[in-house]
């Protein structure tokens, strides 16, 4: 059985760390290299590395912040925002990406996601579906939120899943940056149309919101940010609060 996996999710504009609501109303909290120092320091199971604005500003990921992150990182590393090319992500996964995230240049078409399974694998295509609760259902939004992506969310899993993506990314931006729990619903119909894994992000606030995730979702995984930025949640208390109740997590290193 696979581990239940939680990610610290690491937004950035440049060398700073930004926080926000709602994909939007961003702030500086702090700078990149200190918050991947406590990261690795607390053994976590992976990170997920965000650039917040590349997508609505049309740019890149900043490769040499990639490489930083690379040189003090010692876990695996998803990484997105900007990726709308093989070109780029084949850059972002040589300048040391395990996996990259891809959101926006879904908008058009799933191509993108098959042409990183084939040359990576699947392991290292990550489907990013950014959603927010409309009249007609849920719905995907691509360039920080600011552009409906037409169809349903189930509908845009699926074909993600077809094209090749090895994870699925459920971003709620309603919930986004509000700490107040996951989107629940969305997430357990994704859950129960696709056979990959599917990382839920949005909402944490709490041990037990992470841990009402898994136990009521079916997700792989659990993405956070501001509950491991403004709290003193640990991923290992999660992990354990999890293992407890039965569920199967990779164990804690101990550290001297």
């Amino acid at each position: 059985m696979l581990k239940l996996r939680i990610i610290p999710l690491l937004l950035i504009d440049g060398p700073n760390l930004v926080k926000g609501s709602g994909f939007d109303n961003w702030r500086r909290v702090g700078t990149l290299i200190p918050a991947l120092n406590v990261h690795n320091s607390r053994d976590v199971d992976e990170l997920l590395l965000v650039d917040a604005g590349a997508s609505r500003n049309g740019r890149p990921f900043n490769l040499n912040i990639l490489r930083q992150a690379r040189g003090r990182c010692f876990v695996p590393l998803a990484v997105g925002g900007g990726l709308s090319t093989i070109n780029e992500a084949s850059a972002a996964i040589e300048s040391g990406a395990d996996k990259v995230v891809i959101g926006s240049a879904l908008s058009s078409s799933m191509s993108l996601l098959t042409e990183v399974a084939d040359r990576f694998g699947a392991q290292a295509a990550v489907a990013a579906l950014d959603v927010r609760r409309t009249s007609d259902g849920w719905q995907m939004f691509t360039h920080g939120g600011s552009r409906l992506v037409e169809g349903s969310v189930v509908e845009r899993a699926r074909l993600a899943e077809e094209a090749g993506a090895g994870e699925i990314v459920i971003n709620s931006i309603d919930r986004d940056g509000m700490m107040n729990g996951f989107d629940l619903e969305v997430l357990t119909a994704v859950v129960d149309q696709v056979t990959v894994p599917v990382v839920a992000s949005g909402g944490a606030g709490t041990v037990a919101d992470c841990v009402h995730l898994f136990e009521s979702t079916g997700v792989s995984a659990a993405a956070a940010g501001s509950l491991f930025q403004f709290t003193e949640v640990t991923p290992a208390e999660i992990r354990e609060a999890l293992e407890v109740r039965g569920h199967p997590v990779r164990k804690t290193l101990s550290h001297p």
